[in-house]
C-alpha cells in the first residue's frame, strides 16, 4: 500500500492506528513497526530493516481507544465510559440504564462524559450540564452556591462523577448537583 500510493509516512501511520488496515488480519502495533522495514520511504535512503521476529503484544483497547481519539477527536470502536464500567460498579456509580429504577428524590452518583454546559442568562445562576455516558445521557442541574464550590472542575474536567439528588417529572429526570469531581485518569486497572 505504501509503496503504490505514496502517502506521506505520517498519513500511513495514522492509518494504520486508527484501524484502515485491521481486515489484513495483522495487529496495528506489528503493522505500524513493519512500516520502519520499507526502504526509500518520503525520500529515504533505500534501506532495509530486517525483522526481528520479536513478538510483540498487540494493543490494548484502552491503547487503541487513545490513539483513535488522539488521531480522529473519536473512536469508532468504544465509548470512554465503557472503560469505567467496573469501577463504577464498585463505587456504586449508576448508569444511565440503571437510572430508570431510582425513585424521585433519592442521592445518586453518576458519571459521564461532559457534551454540553450551559448557563442560560435568565436562569438566574443555574447552570445545566449534559453528561454522556455508554448509553445515554445526564442532564444534570447546578444550583449557583454548588456552581461557586465546583466551578473549576465543572468547567475543565471533561469526565465528571457527580453526587447529587434524582428528580423524575413525567419522562424528564436530572440530577440535582451537590458535588462534581474529575473521574481518575484511565489505567489497566480501570
Amino acid at each position: 500500500f505504501s509503496r503504490r500510493a505514496k502517502l506521506p509516512r505520517k498519513i500511513t501511520e495514522k492509518l494504520i492506528l486508527v484501524g484502515a488496515f485491521d481486515e489484513w488480519g495483522i495487529e496495528r502495533r506489528k503493522l505500524y513497526e513493519d512500516l520502519g522495514t520499507i526502504g526509500n520511504y518520503d525520500g529515504a535512503l533505500d534501506l532495509i530493516f530486517p525483522d526481528d521476529n520479536e513478538n510483540h503484544d498487540p494493543l490494548t483497547e484502552l491503547e487503541l481507544f487513545g490513539l483513535e481519539t488522539q488521531i480522529m477527536g473519536l473512536s469508532t470502536e468504544q465509548h470512554i465510559m465503557s472503560f469505567y464500567e467496573d469501577w463504577m460498579r464498585k463505587k456504586h456509580i449508576l448508569g444511565v440504564n440503571e437510572l430508570g429504577t431510582v425513585k424521585d428524590g433519592m442521592y445518586v452518583q453518576v458519571a459521564g462524559a461532559t457534551i454540553m454546559h450551559q448557563a442560560p442568562p435568565t436562569a438566574r445562576g443555574y447552570h445545566f450540564v449534559m453528561l454522556e455516558g455508554k448509553s445515554g445521557m445526564i442532564q444534570m442541574i447546578v444550583r449557583p452556591s454548588v456552581y461557586k464550590r465546583f466551578r473549576h472542575t465543572i468547567r475543565s474536567s471533561p469526565l465528571l462523577w457527580i453526587k447529587g439528588f434524582f428528580q423524575r417529572e413525567g419522562d424528564v429526570i436530572n440530577i440535582l448537583c451537590e458535588s462534581a469531581t474529575n473521574l481518575p485518569q484511565l489505567s489497566h486497572d480501570n
